[in-house]
């Protein structure tokens, strides 16, 4: 017996972590429906019909989405979680798919500006000669 595959979330090949292109259960509500709002339009059929039971409905593709995204949230972390505000644009929506914060940067990771001088992938050569200078002359 064989079973169809779900594409993932780029619309193109087989949902798969390892490609990134996945949601997992148990990720943020916020994650979830992020990603699900970057299903391309052309692979919702698919997914409702794989992850829903239902067929497609006749709305336009961002309420298609915005349904499915939340039947989505809510099936993994409840109705409430499925009910909180979400944002709509296109762009925060892809940059919520993405792991990215609102100002563009990745949780964990901080902006070049604000990356400053800690640790030494920011030591200059310079610094890097001055520091060998300063040791004494029996030390490496």
């Amino acid at each position: 017996m064989t079973y169809p595959l779900l594409v993932g979330t780029d619309g193109i090949e087989k949902m798969s972590k390892s490609k990134g292109n996945y949601i997992g259960v148990t990720e943020a509500p916020e994650q979830q429906f992020g990603k699900t709002m970057s299903i391309p339009d052309h692979a919702l059929a698919q997914w409702w019909d794989m992850v829903v039971g239902d067929p497609a409905p006749p709305a336009e593709p961002m309420a298609s989405k915005l349904e499915l995204a939340s039947r989505i949230v809510a099936r993994w972390h409840g109705d409430e979680a499925a009910a909180r505000p979400r944002p709509t644009s296109r762009a925060s929506c892809a940059s919520t798919r993405r792991g990215r914060r609102p100002g563009g940067t990745a949780p964990g990771r901080r902006s070049p500006a604000s990356a400053g001088s800690s640790g030494r992938a920011s030591r200059g050569r310079d610094d890097q000669r001055s520091a060998a200078a300063d040791r004494p002359s029996g030390s490496s």
